[in-house]
């Protein structure tokens, strides 16, 4: 009889036995960094979120380099990082444009930063064209691509500057993990029905536990918090259905790229966006709900 199917990431056969002291250990020496960097907040936690993004277009541009249609990197670190200080100064509780009134809505730069990288790298291909080693229209879609998906770091900051943003962000973080360990386990004790043959490690079992997971956690945060229990069961719903969804358009990255981790950096965990790709689709959610109901 063949083994169960697992809820693990695309591409990997069931992890062997020694991989999980490794995740182990990892997670014994991250978890109380990223508890330490949440709680301070303010611009270490920022500069954290920096480093990961641009640590993740990195291992993008690895992957893309390799599969034959590389990134134009002179644009996309630099409109990363815009995306990342223009979305975070308005609403930080130091700014000066916060005192003033003006919002994230009112911030031009984020408005119109998209269309600013389109024009850039559409420029940049037509210029290159005629030179030796040209930049093809695959490689600036591809990097707008890019730089919008890793842009989502931003509402990590967002979402911790926001009111009662640091039992939102602990929130988002405890079900995202809680649901990936659920969902984990259960997979490989009795997963059976594949979901998509994009991760055929994934299957129904393991990613109904760990939506309950999810949703379980949030409302225990939510009642002891001042996020109250029902906005809590909430978002745990959200994140139990973004979160995994984020993991999928990861794995979708990946196996478009033909790489099985887009890093090494984390033991057992692969590279930083292979670790954090559920948490930026949660973050997101969650970001959009406390601006809603907050």
């Amino acid at each position: 009889m063949s083994e169960p199917p697992e809820y693990c990431s695309v591409g990997e056969s069931k992890p062997a036995k020694s991989d999980l002291p490794t995740r182990l250990l990892t997670a014994a020496i991250g978890i109380p960094l990223v508890a330490v960097v949440i709680w301070q907040g303010g611009w270490i936690f920022f500069a954290v979120v920096v480093m990961l993004a641009m640590i993740s277009m990195s291992e993008l541009a690895v992957a893309a380099r390799r599969f034959g249609s590389p990134l134009v990197v002179f644009v996309a670190y630099p409109a990363l990082f815009l995306i990342l200080v223009g979305a975070i100064i308005p609403v930080w509780p130091s700014s000066a444009i916060l005192q003033t009134g003006f919002g994230f809505s009112d911030n031009l730069l984020i408005l119109f930063l998209p269309w600013i990288s389109v024009v850039v790298l559409m420029i940049a291909g037509a210029l290159a064209y005629a030179a030796p080693r040209r930049i093809t229209l695959v490689s600036l879609a591809l990097t707008m691509l890019a730089i919008l998906y890793v842009g989502l770091f931003a509402f990590l900051p967002l979402l911790r500057a926001y009111p009662l943003g640091l039992a939102l962000l602990w929130l988002t973080l405890l079900c995202v993990w809680s649901g990936d360990t659920a969902a984990y386990f259960a997979g490989r004790a009795f997963g059976r029905r594949k979901i998509t043959p994009l991760s055929p490690g994934k299957s129904w079992e393991g990613a109904i536990c760990g939506f309950i997971g999810a949703v379980l956690v949030g409302a225990l945060v939510g009642y002891f918090t001042a996020i109250g229990l029902q906005h809590g069961a909430t978002l745990g719903v959200l994140v139990g259905i973004a979160a995994p969804l984020g993991d999928l358009v990861e794995s979708f990255w990946k196996r478009e790229l033909g790489v099985k981790d887009l890093g090494k950096l984390l033991p057992g965990h692969g590279g930083v966006l292979d670790r954090c790709d559920s948490l930026l689709f949660a973050a997101f959610v969650a970001y959009l709900y406390a601006v809603w109901k907050f």
